[in-house]
């Protein structure tokens, strides 16, 4: 907390001597403050107020302690404060140079033995607070808050809640904090203008009518009060009641009465959202650090025994505890490596089944159920993401990541306002500087795709542009900013900005794609192949089905038909998780320009392989889906034709894979195989993806093997 005097108030509240004199014309009468600015300028202060929590002071608490002052714990306590002294002086307070985690470790010790030391509480929340463990920190400032019933913890809670973003939390501690002792609007300047704007915003007029009552308002702050209270009222639409307020203060009336009057004009009741918040608070019991018993199996029988021992007091229970975190610490670490095991088979598959165990032993744990509904997010299941990340936000709403990866989730299903708004509430915390620039270069970017997705492409650049300034050395942002200027036609910048991304991470197939789509557009197929090339050698037998679309689609342009039709196979069958790809949120309407194109390719060759006598082929013509024992039919200006031809028939189900009926295609498939295809592997490639894809293709190939083997 700041102490700062009234001289200092009067240079926040007026902050150049020009608007001071003004104000003093004003009151006998001369050149008048106009209402628009004072509302100006509580606006630009606001913006630029912040509050910080107060550090702690190190003093021994003599008077929570008066037994311990000569014994191993005053010398405890005198490391703790050489240590946080020392990483100050170093300027290493930063939880990542790991000064700050064993005088945690040292404090919790401390606050276990004395469990009744607000001063040990207090320092461990701060420290709890700069090793960025914020979970712990809030509940402990909201702990010591409401047993102190202290106007300074109740700044702390606020500090925190303000810097994490928790607006509602903010206002409720900072109107105790004002209401409490003899804290003091004049003493306060920053807390008292991001007091003003939490209490505009949440309509919280009435803590605002209850503080000007109060008995002990100083002759300053009336003031200031009243001043404030014309402000609210220009703000809330009665201009007509602020400027008679004004005016009445040019006669003698009592400051104290014209307050009063003024401020019973404020009318209304908070938001909705903010009496909910009221509600719980009301009804929220004190906050206990003891974890709740649990119902899952794995954890039931030690919680069980846990509690019996806690009611009979046996003093083994931390131990209880201690093994059930100590095996879900096991469970988590070991969903962590799966989690970031990239090139491993069904690597989040594993994650999400480690993470399964630790929601069950610690259903509190908000980092499993943030890594595991990303688990979710990147295994396309992104229903089943976002409940898991709603979760992870419940429990701790002051984390940025969840935010950051339930933003995600949404955009990839295609709910663009939902993301753009959680990647606002990152990017807002990063202006007010409690979350790492890492974070908010990534909701930067993902904030102009989903504007890009609902095709306002200057806000879509404009997001882009500021991750970049952000961090010039991330090549997402310049990736997507390329595929934005794409879409703007301007496709030597796109080629630039994939260039940039290509020179920052040269392993990356996708920016290789990406600038191979911008060739091709900008009519430099050559270039477009090149590039291709690179990524689908890059990716190897894991490329994206869109690349081979794509690849096959410059081949086409080029009059290359056998490498495009080769490549529009390859796509299908190469990939195996081609329908996902072409099904992309993020790729999909480029994919399905490739699919069209591809389709109506592959429709010519199989018109042309099964009939040449058939004249003007790309003529319109209509291939039928029906099923037929043997042939199979097409339908020719009306005429039904019937395959005769393993490699129309091979095609043919190739075609029915783009087109997603994989029915028609198992059938085409099969036949091509009865007619001879060569090579066979490529059939049976395509025939084991449909197998794993679909246990209804492995029962009709049981069937068919059986009967082939009982001949």
């Amino acid at each position: 907390m700041n102490d700062q005097t009234n001289q200092e108030f009067d240079e926040v509240i007026h902050p150049n001597s020009e608007i001071t004199e003004a104000d003093i014309l004003f009151k006998r009468g001369q050149n008048p403050l106009k209402l628009t600015e004072i509302e100006d300028r509580f606006n630009t202060q606001i913006q630029s107020a912040k509050i910080e929590l107060a550090p702690p002071d190190l003093t021994f608490p003599h008077s929570e302690l008066p037994d311990c002052q000569t014994t191993e714990v005053a010398d405890v306590w005198i490391r703790i404060k050489n240590r946080y002294e020392y990483a100050q002086k170093i300027g290493e307070l930063d939880a990542k140079f790991g000064r700050i985690q064993p005088i945690v470790a040292e404090l919790k010790t401390m606050v276990r033995r004395f469990s009744g030391s607000q001063a040990l509480k207090r320092a461990l929340a701060y420290f709890y607070s700069i090793s960025d463990n914020w979970d712990e920190a809030l509940r402990s400032y909201q702990e010591i808050a409401v047993k102190s019933e202290s106007a300074d913890d109740w700044f702390d809670v606020a500090a925190l809640a303000w810097k994490l973003d928790i607006e509602e939390l903010s206002c409720y501690s900072l109107g105790k904090f004002f209401t409490y002792g003899d804290s003091s609007i004049i003493d306060e300047p920053q807390a008292w203008l991001i007091y003003i704007d939490l209490l505009e915003r949440f309509n919280n007029f009435p803590a605002f009518r209850e503080l000007c009552q109060m008995d002990n308002i100083k002759d300053a702050e009336i003031e200031v009060l009243l001043e404030t209270t014309i402000y609210f009222l220009k703000k809330t639409g009665a201009e007509a009641l602020a400027a008679e307020f004004m005016q009445k203060r040019l006669t003698e009336e009592s400051p104290v009465s014209l307050l009063e009057g003024a401020s019973q004009k404020l009318n209304g009741q908070p938001t909705e959202p903010y009496r909910q918040f009221l509600n719980e608070q009301e009804r929220k019991p004190t906050p206990v650090s003891s974890p709740k018993p649990l119902s899952i199996p794995s954890g039931k029988d030690l919680y069980r025994e846990a509690e019996h021992a806690n009611q009979s007091g046996d003093k083994d229970i931390e131990n209880q505890r201690e093994q059930i975190d100590n095996e879900g610490m096991r469970h988590y670490e070991e969903g962590v490596r799966h989690y970031y095991d990239y090139y491993a088979e069904n690597n989040y598959d594993m994650a999400i089944l480690s993470f399964n165990e630790v929601i069950k032993l610690q259903p509190n744990n908000a980092e499993a159920y943030n890594y595991r509904g990303d688990s979710y997010s990147r295994k396309r299941s992104f229903k089943a993401a976002i409940i898991d990340l709603n979760i992870a936000i419940g429990i701790s709403s002051y984390d940025h990541v969840p935010y950051n990866n339930r933003g995600y989730a949404y955009s990839r299903q295609g709910e663009y306002d939902l993301a753009i708004k959680d990647f606002d509430v990152v990017i807002k915390r990063f202006l007010k500087g409690s979350i790492p620039k890492k974070a908010a270069r990534f909701a930067y970017t993902c904030k102009g795709f989903a504007y890009f997705c609902k095709g306002n492409l200057e806000l879509a650049i404009e997001n882009c542009s500021r991750a970049i300034e952000l961090d010039g050395s991330y090549s997402t942002a310049y990736n997507y900013r390329g595929l934005i200027h794409a879409a703007r036609k301007d496709y030597n910048q796109a080629i630039n900005d994939h260039t940039m991304a290509i020179d920052l991470k040269r392993g990356y197939a996708l920016s290789y794609n990406l600038r191979g789509l911008a060739h091709a557009a900008n009519g430099d197929y050559q270039n477009a192949l090149t590039d291709y090339n690179k990524a689908i050698e890059l990716r190897r037998n894991k490329a994206h089905a869109w690349i081979y679309l794509n690849r096959g689609s410059a081949y086409q342009e080029k009059g290359k038909i056998e490498q495009a039709i080769a490549d529009y196979d390859s796509a299908v069958r190469i990939c195996p998780k081609y329908k996902e790809d072409l099904k992309d949120p993020n790729f999909g309407h480029w994919a399905q320009d490739a699919v069209d194109k591809a389709v109506k390719l592959l429709e010519d060759v199989i018109c042309w392989k099964e009939k040449p006598s058939i004249q003007n082929i790309g003529q319109s013509y209509e291939i039928s889906t029906n099923s037929y024992q043997g042939a199979r039919p097409f339908r020719f200006q009306g005429e039904s034709v019937y395959f005769q031809n393993s490699e129309a028939l091979y095609y043919y189900g190739v075609l029915w894979l783009l087109k997603n009926d994989p029915t028609i295609a198992w059938r085409a498939f099969n036949d091509a195989l009865k007619l001879g295809y060569k090579p066979e592997r490529d059939v049976e490639r395509h025939l084991k993806n449909l197998i794993k894809a679909d246990t209804i293709f492995q029962e009709d190939a049981d069937a068919y093997y059986n009967k082939v083997s009982s001949k």
